[in-house]
């Protein structure tokens, strides 16, 4: 990492009063930091004010509050400029630029705010002599009265983090809710904000509930008793029905902080349009570094088993769960050149881990992967793994397994977070990587622990077994909302496809209510280091062209360019991977752009478009293919038919 830090200090002998106006290193984004009653901030453009926070504090168990009539003992300035290098990513390298200002006060608190060029972001540190039960913490976030927000609603703080993004004026915003990060919105003639969290560790997660043009921040509370319930009506399998370790007791706080303890950065992103939202990085920025070597994390996609209910066609034994369907999936990624199969539910107990499905036998099916250079990912609920935690990896270790799927975390309190966190440390230690389900958005966790090679928190293509959210808008506003701080296991690339007016959800032979070319764009346009195939081998291996085309996508990036679109209705992107470019859109409604190329090197490129056509209309799973050459002078005219899209691929001749 390239540095360049400046600092300087200010001491100040209790003043009762604090105001201060501070710039990005550009000086288009300025903050007025003061200290009335609680310390607070107001965030400009220029002239245009965009967002204010009227509270900042920490209110404790005791019912002191922390911050409150604030007197500052020290205050420092530092400008830094940097370049983060991650192991793997949508880029090799990210400028990290950013000026601070530390505020010191005299109750066991300051509060730290960095100022960037696309964002501000601000956090406590408690520094008393002893731990703390934190009661509440205090943020509000005031945004234009005109604001439309994209509302990712929920019920309470049991649940999927799988919520729709919601178009809705904010005046309207149902003040009974909770709302999940990230938060969007947007108003006439000012720049799209978007609020989130970062390096959040042992500390519950950042929830917002309206009251009129006011987001106030609420979290979980602190767990003190959990049990087991029927979390879902459905018994997916006899062998291993389906049930959650949830909360049956809370207390009054919402954490206990050891001394120090730094919390969470809430972040607000700053983008001029569209395309500035799709290329801010803050929150993998505001995560802590990596303390250990990760060089061995080695991205990829994988062979996935559920969404295709293990139905293979044509074999010579009876597909299912069993261990002859998992070595012919074995056999598929070895000669296509896929890096990992996945067992999902069903090859053990949820909760007895050890506890095999007698018809799967896995250790035979780790030994056959091996000896084809295939890895395996094993799926378990978070609460089968709690207990002996690191035993149990030991073992998987073992074995010679690749990684976890883990799922149904479905809660972020502290107790949680903190769980998630050690999980991560641990598997790391040895060298397993971790696909998370059921679990909140990203924080910048992925760069503290790049064996984090995905996460949900996502309605994706599975909704398609049992639900119909998977819409084309709801496919686009994506990449707009909870795309933006990170990556998500959507599991791109469904080859079965109907019109929206004729689907139906089905769970053992799930559709696609998008066109082909859609679902194709998904692999470029979303970002996922460990990205799924969801079809069932024997359904790629009749469509040859899908198989090779697939099999071959990058999960991880040299360069992104966001190109083009419009929260909820279109997007555009351009990624590079060793010389080669992929460019992929996807649309709500029907729509046709003329794409610059420009952005190329120079040079002459063969180029595959894989786009929709006018029989789309009527049958989804059709789709064109052109080939061309092209160069960065060009500007191809590509139409996108209702819930279509395209994927171009172009590669350096």
């Amino acid at each position: 990492m390239k540095k360049t830090i400046f600092s300087i200090l200010f001491s100040l002998i209790l003043a009762p009063q604090f105001a201060q106006t501070f710039y990005s290193p550009d000086s288009s984004l300025r903050a007025e930091i003061s200290t009335g009653d609680y310390p607070g901030f107001v965030l400009y453009q220029y002239q245009q004010k965009l967002i204010e926070n009227t509270s900042i504090g920490l209110k404790l168990q005791t019912g002191e509050i922390l911050g409150k009539n604030p007197q500052i003992l020290k205050k420092t300035y530092a400008s830094y400029a940097g370049v983060v290098y991650p192991p793997y990513g949508q880029e090799k390298q990210i400028d990290d630029i950013y000026n601070s200002l530390i505020l010191v006060l005299s109750d066991s608190l300051s509060v730290e705010f960095r100022l960037y060029n696309n964002g501000l972001a601000y956090r406590l540190k408690y520094t008393g002599q002893g731990a703390a039960v934190v009661e509440n913490e205090l943020a509000t976030f005031r945004l234009h009265a005109s604001s439309t927000v994209w509302n990712p609603q929920v019920e309470s703080f049991a649940n999927t983090f799988e919520p729709r993004y919601v178009e809705t004026p904010l005046s309207q915003m149902p003040t009974n809710g909770l709302s999940l990060l990230p938060f969007l919105a947007e108003a006439d003639s000012m720049p799209l904000l978007m609020i989130s969290e970062a390096a959040q560790s042992n500390y519950p997660g950042m929830y917002l509930k309206a009251a009129h043009d006011t987001l106030r921040a609420v979290f979980p509370p602190y767990v003190t008793k959990e049990n087991y319930k029927w979390a879902y009506r459905l018994r997916i399998t006899d062998f291993a029905p389906f049930s959650g370790k949830i909360a049956t007791q809370t207390a009054p706080y919402i954490a206990k902080l050891p001394a120090p303890a730094n919390l969470p950065w809430r972040v607000i992103l700053v983008a001029q349009n569209e395309m500035d939202l799709l290329s801010n990085r803050l929150i993998y920025l505001l995560g802590d570094a990596p303390k250990m070597d990760f060089s061995w994390v080695k991205p990829g996609l994988v062979a996935w088993d559920w969404y295709n209910h293990w139905e293979l066609s044509g074999t010579s034994f009876k597909p299912g769960k069993n261990t002859a369907t998992y070595k012919y999936f074995v056999d598929f990624a070895a000669k296509n050149g896929i890096p990992y199969i996945n067992l999902d539910e069903g090859w053990n107990h949820n909760k007895k881990v050890f506890k095999l499905n007698k018809n799967i036998d896995v250790h035979e099916i780790l030994r056959y992967a091996k000896s084809k250079n295939v890895g395996v990912f094993l799926w378990f609920m978070w609460d089968g793994l709690e207990e002996n935690l690191g035993a149990k990896l030991d073992t998987f270790s073992a074995w010679g397994v690749a990684g976890l799927k883990v799922d149904f975390f479905d809660r972020d309190d502290q107790k949680m977070v903190a769980f998630a966190e050690t999980l991560a440390q641990e598997a790391a230690k040895r060298k397993l990587m971790l696909n998370l389900h059921g679990i909140w958005k990203p924080t910048g966790m992925e760069r503290t622990y790049p064996n984090i090679v995905n996460r949900e928190g996502i309605i994706g293509l599975e909704n398609n077994k049992f639900g119909n959210d998977a819409t084309a808008r709801h496919n686009v506003s994506l990449a707009f909302t909870r795309f933006v701080v990170g990556s998500a296991d959507y599991t791109p690339g469904a080859l079965f496809h109907v019109k929206q007016a004729n689907y139906s959800k089905n769970w053992t032979h799930p559709t696609a209510m998008t066109t082909r070319a859609h679902q194709l764009a998904m692999y470029v346009v979303y970002y996922g280091a460990l990205q799924m195939m969801p079809e069932a081998p024997t359904t790629y291996e009749k469509e040859p062209e899908m198989l090779a085309l697939i099999s071959k996508m990058p999960t991880v990036w040299d360069q992104s360019i966001p190109l083009d679109g419009q929260v909820g209705d279109f997007v555009v992107m351009a990624r590079s991977k060793n010389n080669n470019w992929y460019v992929a859109g996807m649309t709500d409604k029907a729509h046709k752009i003329n794409l610059n190329l420009s952005f190329l090197p120079t040079g002459e490129y063969e180029a595959e478009l894989f786009s929709d056509g006018s029989k789309t209309i009527e049958n989804p799973a059709f789709y064109e293919k052109n080939v061309f050459d092209a160069k960065n002078t060009d500007k191809p005219e590509i139409v996108m038919e209702e819930s279509g899209g395209f994927l171009l691929v172009l590669r350096k001749k």
